[in-house]
């Protein structure tokens, strides 16, 4: 088996999935802009790989699934071609992949009876993959039933704000800061918003039973008053 198929690297993926939301608001609507965040989701789409490289076939299906979600966003975004349909629209792509690596990462994180550095990146990661997630579910509802949402700004509802816009709407929910500055319209933006912020206070609260637990089970064995372990 080839050497990077043999151990999981979250690390990469958490830096750059950081980078991708950190950028996403400053460079969006530039034409250069639009291909540096081209190049950042490309990367974070080799970084989930190397989070799922231990087995060969996660490798192939991650592939599998890359390929058209790399397509798709270097034509809508590098070419700058607008997203009036839907089958253009990067989300329909990313999602499937952005699923398949939380369902790893997670089986990853929980099934450890030791937390190491790399399952906390990992971790790390799973947040930042389920508000992504969600960003773009809303994008593709926004996209089914127009006007779904509440954006402030009707100018701002076009090819080049909406993810912009979606996705910052998105992480405010997962945190549950609630600034209400944007509201669900729908009934599925308001269904969906619900699943997301239970699951965004639910991940947090399993993730850090898990993690007391695995402290609790990885501490060394206690020495009796003969100096015998027990």
């Amino acid at each position: 088996m080839m050497s990077f198929l043999k151990k999981k690297n979250c690390a990469g993926l958490t830096g750059t999935l950081f980078l991708l939301l950190l950028l996403t608001p400053l460079v969006q609507v530039d034409p250069w802009g639009r291909i540096l965040i081209s190049i950042l989701v490309t990367l974070t789409f080799f970084g989930g790989i190397c989070a799922v490289s231990d087995k060969r076939r996660h490798v192939l299906v991650a592939f599998l699934l890359m390929i058209p979600a790399v397509l798709v966003e270097w034509y809508t975004g590098a070419f700058d071609a607008e997203q009036n349909h839907l089958l253009l629209v990067p989300s329909l792509y990313n999602l499937p992949l952005y699923i398949f690596l939380i369902s790893l990462i997670l089986r990853y994180i929980f099934i450890s009876q030791q937390i190491k550095l790399d399952h906390l990146f990992g971790a790390i990661s799973v947040y930042m993959l389920i508000g992504l997630t969600f960003s773009h579910l809303y994008v593709i509802i926004e996209r089914l039933y127009p006007g779904s949402f509440n954006l402030g700004d009707p100018a701002f509802i076009n090819s080049k704000y909406l993810f912009m816009d979606l996705n910052y709407y998105s992480f405010v929910t997962l945190t549950s800061l609630g600034f209400g500055d944007m509201q669900p319209l729908s009934m599925w933006a308001r269904s969906f918003t619900v699943v997301e912020a239970v699951v965004g206070v639910f991940y947090v609260g399993a993730l850090v039973a898990h993690i007391a637990g695995s402290t609790h089970l990885v501490q060394p064995p206690r020495a009796n008053a003969s100096g015998r372990e027990r």
